[in-house]
């Protein structure tokens, strides 16, 4: 059975219509709202397609039914998710639908991406309690310090470090995003999704391509930007935001990752002047460059002498809390005793019941008690006045990091959690409101509870009651807080299911954090799950600081992968992730073997899933494979079912980058209008994704073509931009920008400057010592022997040819056609002849065939062979007629432009036109055409385009043409927008008369 071509549909927003590709190649276009009889033709011949329009991008799949034709459906993948919509029978699948359709499921992802409730409890400041202590001198520094990049909170727990902030931000307007720091933080990606999205509280959808950029870095194949780049990205969108912004993170002593501090200190490096962080913690992060910071004035400071209240705050704070005054000695005894520490006067405050009356004496005997151990203090002072239930709903609940009514219910056992919440809430029993439902434990009385509930309930019961919560977090679809509290239950084989459960549900990305859930698992317990086996494995090929696996993990690795494969784990998953590690190891042989034989395990899925993203990490290292072996065209296909599956998860670096590789295949095969396309779809995709290097090489891509199409101040547009957007960050895309420039300067007559940019290319390439400078010098030195060649210094070019032999096919072709080019400007007529026999069996690609037919005709032109010149030329116009290649041409001058003009009479249509076009650029680079209308034309006209032009000088309509040219209206349509546009006309009858007068017809 043939396989099913690779078709999608395309939305091109410059030419305002849709095109069909299949495999490839463009098959008509359509608009949408007058979808032709091919449309549902097209579908009627489809399992599925690809569907990128205006508004996302869709995989649309027919599934078959028992009776019928089947019926389409949609699916969208983001993230996590895959969302599915029906779409129906043929006949109700349009254009408009697709885009309605699109643009629905994109809204109901962004609600699905929405923060879970338990997060967004970390994400916002909890609640401040009614009665605070206003403290304006604390609030001044905190508006100075709000100046500076950094402001740092450093002091002991209960010092009221995120009170005072929570505070200070209460009374001022200020565009907050606050991050409640934990343990579970100490993976850098986690915490800078954490980051970015509290940030776009500030402005939504603030740093969203810095959001996919963290995801797809964490999904094989881990082709993504690196962590500087995506923090790049945010920072950027930072400094767009033009309200001053504040960045809040709490707790940050639970930070340890060295990673994390090393990204943040990046980011404080290069945040906005309007934007200002504040970090609060415990204690100093000496993993920061403080030192340097503080040099320079860009940091603030507060630490707990500056927060412990002083006495007149102690005074004013027992006025509000006891009923009853104390002389000044007892407030200087307490003073003393306490030095201003805020949690212990709260502890001093609750050890006297509400009912009671505080004394000095009572004070005294309360101070003296304060002299005991902590842990001790909070279980005779607080903790066992209160009422049982109350002690054993604090002791049970301890195991929660966040409670609610339903959690604390599940766990404990009653039925009114909310409302035991709020009443120890209000009693004052340090429990912080998050939000309406939400709460915490303040940490001093967590940490305590938790101590006393293992002496009073024991291990074995706080393991059970993390079990309760677990099931609980897994019954209200909180897969991460499942996990994490079975596996402080120690039901280790209940968090192997619930791993391997989510992994089957394509919901696991935090690669980082599930590497720490499975080193928690017993081995003989990892060993009987082989998915777990093989999942395990790939987390260990996360990169890192984009360094190779370190032996004992390569050697971790492969004893995972054979276990893996003893337990019958699917071969095809386990050969496709052999293929991902040699291929990140730089193993290009072991790489493309392992992807070989992992594709036939792998079948092509229609429904979204990790097998599409499997296949399409197989297809890509084969596609390589095709390249490196100049199998194009063979590449090109793979490449676009690469893509297909690209789409279909969503893996927006990756399919740019494919498109990359598209383009250059087309380009290669002599598509170049379809290369074009290519590249303009990975241009559109690497702006909205603010990738700078794709964007760059696409422009490059395009400058390319645009120059072959002899529009040389649009190549030269496209070149400057790439090398803007490349900076000093991508020095091979300088240099290809570079020299692309120096062949534009020589294309306009400006040798002297050409030749000073290749010099400086040269110059840069002199100081590296890799192979592939050494390769790519070489080839920069043929262009400036060639150069050379123009001003008739042979010297040069022939020194360069003495000391250099060719190391490849493509150097040899190189070499060949630069001594081919000496022998002839030495007339050295006949020698050069030989030199191109011998060079035609290597011209595998048109460029190099395109080169050879024009020498050979040149060559016999000057032998006055006139018959084997004119075929020689004949067969370089076919050859680049499809294309629309002109520069070639132009570059040989004036003999070329003799020898096309005696060919002309003998030529064929449409052969004929195109040779027209190629006589009309050089009077227009020897400044003899002064046509206006002839100056327009900068890019010549298509075969298919001329065709069209000709049949719309007769008055045909559009449905005419379709007709006798046997394609749709929508393509007639299409093509007539562009020859208009290179015609510079706004209609048929304007058209008519340029083409008659620059006699095109």
């Amino acid at each position: 059975m043939p396989k099913q071509p690779v078709c999608q549909i395309l939305w091109l927003e410059e030419q305002q219509t849709y095109q069909l590709l299949r495999n490839g190649h463009i098959e008509c276009c359509f608009v949408q709202g007058s979808e032709p009889p091919a449309w549902f033709q097209f579908l009627e011949s489809q399992t599925s397609f690809a569907f990128q329009g205006r508004a996302g991008r869709l995989s649309i799949i027919k599934e078959a039914r028992p009776r019928g034709a089947g019926y389409w459906y949609a699916y969208r993948t983001a993230g996590r998710r895959t969302t599915k919509r029906y779409l129906g029978s043929s006949s109700r699948v349009t254009i408009a639908r697709l885009e309605k359709i699109a643009r629905e499921l994109y809204q109901v992802q962004s609600e699905e991406r929405d923060t879970p409730p338990l997060l967004l409890t970390r994400l916002r400041p909890p609640r401040l309690s009614a009665s605070l202590l206003d403290r304006p001198h604390l609030l001044q520094r905190l508006d100075s310090a709000s100046r500076q990049k950094l402001t740092l909170l450093v002091a002991p727990a209960g010092s009221g470090k995120t009170t005072l902030v929570n505070q200070w931000l209460q009374t001022r307007d200020h565009a907050v995003a606050w991050v409640s720091l934990d343990r579970g933080d100490n993976d850098v990606f986690r915490f800078w999704k954490a980051v970015i999205t509290a940030s776009q509280t500030l402005q939504p959808g603030l740093g969203r391509a810095s959001l996919e950029d963290l995801s797809r870095s964490l999904q094989p194949p881990f082709i993504a930007p690196p962590l500087e780049t995506s923090l790049s990205h945010f920072i950027n969108d930072l400094a767009q935001f033009s309200r001053p912004g504040l960045l809040v993170l709490d707790d940050y002593h639970t930070i340890e990752e060295p990673r994390i501090h090393e990204m943040l200190a990046f980011f404080l490096e290069h945040i906005p002047p309007h934007f200002s962080v504040f970090l609060l913690s415990r204690t100093e992060p000496i993993q920061l460059p403080l030192l340097r910071w503080r040099a320079r004035g860009d940091i603030s400071e507060l630490h707990h002498t500056d927060l412990f209240f002083s006495q007149e705050e102690t005074a004013h704070f027992l006025r509000q809390a006891l009923s009853t005054s104390l002389s000044e000695e007892a407030l200087r005894r307490l003073h003393e005793t306490l030095q201003g520490w805020i949690a212990g006067l709260r502890l001093l405050m609750l050890s006297f019941p509400a009912s009671s009356q505080a004394t000095e004496k009572s004070i005294e005997q309360a101070l003296a008690s304060l002299d005991r151990p902590l842990q001790d203090y909070f279980v005779t002072e607080i903790l066992k006045t209160l009422p049982e239930p109350t002690q054993h709903f604090l002791l049970q609940t301890s195991v929660l990091s966040r409670l609610n009514g339903p959690l604390c219910e599940a766990v404990t056992g009653i039925e009114n959690g909310a409302a035991q919440l709020k009443a120890i809430a209000q009693a004052g029993l340090f429990l912080e409101a998050l939000d309406e439902t939400w709460y915490c434990f303040h940490a001093l009385f967590a940490e305590a509870m938790r101590r006393e509930a293992t002496i009073q309930l024991g291990e074995e019961a706080l393991r059970r009651l993390s079990l309760q919560a677990s099931h609980w977090y897994e019954h209200n679809a909180l897969p991460m807080e499942a996990i994490e509290t079975a596996l402080a239950g120690h039901d280790f084989e209940r968090a192997a299911f619930l791993i391997e459960q989510i992994n089957q549900e394509g919901l696991l990305n935090e690669l980082y954090t599930v590497r720490r859930w499975l080193e928690c698992l017993p081995e003989p317990l990892l060993h009987a799950h082989p998915e777990l086996c093989w999942l395990a494995a790939l987390t260990l090929q996360v990169p890192e600081n984009k360094t190779a696996p370190s032996a004992p993990i390569q050697e971790r690795t492969e004893a995972l992968l054979q276990r893996a494969e003893q337990a019958n784990m699917p071969a095809g998953h386990i050969t496709a992730l052999r293929a991902l590690i040699a291929w990140q190891g730089d193993h290009f042989s072991e790489a493309l073997h392992y992807a070989q034989q992992a594709l036939p395990l792998l079948p092509p899925v229609e429904q979204p899933s990790s097998l599409q993203m499997w296949r399409g990490m197989c297809l890509f290292i084969i596609s390589v494979g095709h390249l490196y072996n100049k199998a194009f065209t063979e590449a090109r296909t793979a490449l676009l079912e690469a893509y297909t599956y690209g789409l279909a998860t969503n893996h927006r670096h990756f399919t740019d980058g494919l498109l990359l590789l598209i383009g250059f295949c087309s380009y290669t095969l002599g598509d170049l209008y379809q290369a074009y396309e290519y590249y303009q779809q990975a241009l559109h995709g690497a702006r909205d994704q603010q990738n700078n290097e794709i964007a760059a090489r696409s422009l490059l891509g395009m400058a390319g073509i645009t120059f072959m199409w002899n529009n040389l101040s649009l190549a030269e547009q496209q070149t400057n931009e790439a090398l803007a957007l490349a900076g000093n960050e991508h020095p091979d895309i300088r240099d290809e920008a570079t020299l692309q420039l120096a062949q534009i300067a020589h294309a306009c007559g400006h040798l002297t400057s050409a030749q000073q940019q290749v010099s400086v290319v040269l110059a840069r390439l002199q100081l590296q010592t890799t192979v592939q400078a050494a390769q790519k010098r070489r080839h920069v030195q043929i262009y400036a022997a060639q150069l050379s060649l123009q001003i008739d210094d042979q010297e040069t070019v022939n020194r360069l040819l003495l000391a250099n032999e060719p190391h490849d096919q493509d150097e040899a072709l190189l070499f060949g056609l630069l001594r081919a080019r000496l022998l002839l400007a030495q007339q050295r007529v006949h020698e050069a002849l030989q030199q191109l026999r011998s060079l035609v069996s290597l011209a595998r690609e048109w460029p190099f065939a395109l080169e050879i037919h024009i020498l050979y005709a040149l060559v016999h032109a000057t032998l006055q062979e006139e018959q084997a010149a004119q075929q020689q030329l004949q067969q370089a116009l076919e050859l680049a007629r499809n294309a629309g290649i002109v520069r070639p041409f132009l570059a040989e001058g004036e003999p070329l432009a003799q020898l096309l003009r005696h060919l002309l009479p003998t030529l064929q249509e449409p052969t004929r036109s195109y040779a027209k076009i190629l006589l009309r650029a050089f009077a227009q680079a020897a400044n003899k055409e002064t046509s206006s209308a002839a100056d327009q034309l900068i890019e010549p006209l298509t075969p298919q385009e001329l065709s069209i032009l000709r049949l719309l000088a007769t008055g045909r309509s559009n449905q005419e043409i379709a007709q006798e040219m046997v394609i749709s209206v929508n393509t007639v349509k299409y093509h007539t927008r562009h020859l208009y546009r290179k015609l510079g006309v706004n209609n048929r009858l304007q058209a008519s008369k340029v083409a008659q007068h620059l006699r095109l017809i």
